[in-house]
């Protein structure tokens, strides 16, 4: 559903999307700039250059053209679901002291000599065994608990989900995705139906985390 933004603006973490209006007032020939701002030094990243052809001021933000949409089953079986925690740990100032690989437990210090500086329930980087298993068709809930400093986009494969809940609170008509972005010390839960089947790659979405361990995968049967 079509919504305004709030003042602070839309938050898209890596990998997520999203479709926006912007409706500017100005003359022929304007050039109005587009900054790019995540650092102190603001660059000009784009421009928007205002043509002479008729204005479409006149357009309604309120009725936009909605586009069709995938079907996605949200009929969520919320009684009887697949639960799986995720546990995030690791980076500067965490508390993380060992991790697994596969089924060797390695101090940090090992970690760090293979560059790897994140945790997934206690294990980093590329495991031979999934992190859960999962049957074809059931409503599966994912409790991502974030235990690190930082946040983190994490990302499934295969899949589009709804978040359901956050930090205890129950959340309602969430927009389906497939990134989510869990911020520092935060716990979100999200929802989806497992009715696609293959191995599906779960990992943080900053590129960076995921090659330093925050990578795991589900099986779909």
């Amino acid at each position: 559903k079509p919504t305004r933004p709030e003042s602070k603006g839309i938050v898209l973490a890596p990998a997520q999307r999203a479709d926006v209006i912007i409706n500017i007032n100005g003359n022929p020939g304007d050039k109005i700039p587009v900054w790019e701002v995540s650092t102190s030094n603001r660059l000009k990243s784009a421009e928007f250059v205002l043509s002479d052809k008729p204005s479409f001021n006149n357009f309604n933000l309120d009725s936009p053209i909605i586009l069709p949409v995938g079907k996605l089953n949200s009929k969520f079986d919320l009684k009887q679901p697949k639960h799986i925690k995720l546990i995030m740990e690791g980076g500067a100032m965490g508390n993380l002291r060992e991790a697994y690989i596969d089924e060797k437990l390695i101090s940090t210090k090992k970690m760090f000599k293979n560059k790897l500086f994140w945790a997934l329930n206690g294990k980093t980087g590329k495991q031979k065994k999934p992190l859960a298993e999962i049957s074809r068709g059931q409503t599966t809930v994912i409790n991502f608990i974030n235990k690190t400093a930082f946040s983190h986009a994490m990302h499934i494969h295969g899949y589009h989900f709804q978040v359901i809940e956050r930090n205890g609170t129950t959340v309602s008509g969430s927009p389906w995705r497939d990134t989510e972005l869990i911020k520092r010390k935060e716990q979100v839960r999200i929802a989806f139906i497992a009715d696609n089947p293959g191995k599906w790659l779960l990992h943080c979405h900053m590129l960076e985390h995921a090659a330093a361990g925050m990578t795991a995968w589900i099986s779909v049967t």
